[in-house]
């Protein structure tokens, strides 16, 4: 089993942005969160910074 398999199958949102911030996956926990129904969808929003779940990412370390 692959990790993409293993991701997607995580109720736990997940997400991979290229060097740039864009959005290259995610799986549909994530999809769920940020209220988009296709990863493309999810890509028209924008750059990960407008289209994360709210609180998600960047989190500052305690």
């Amino acid at each position: 089993m692959g990790a993409g398999v293993l991701a997607e199958q995580s109720p736990a949102p997940t997400w991979v942005v290229d060097g740039a911030g864009r959005l290259v996956w995610a799986n549909s926990a994530w999809l769920a969160e940020t209220g988009a129904e296709t990863l493309a969808e999810a890509r028209e929003r924008g750059s990960v910074s407008t289209a994360a779940p709210t609180g998600w990412w960047p989190r500052p370390c305690a």
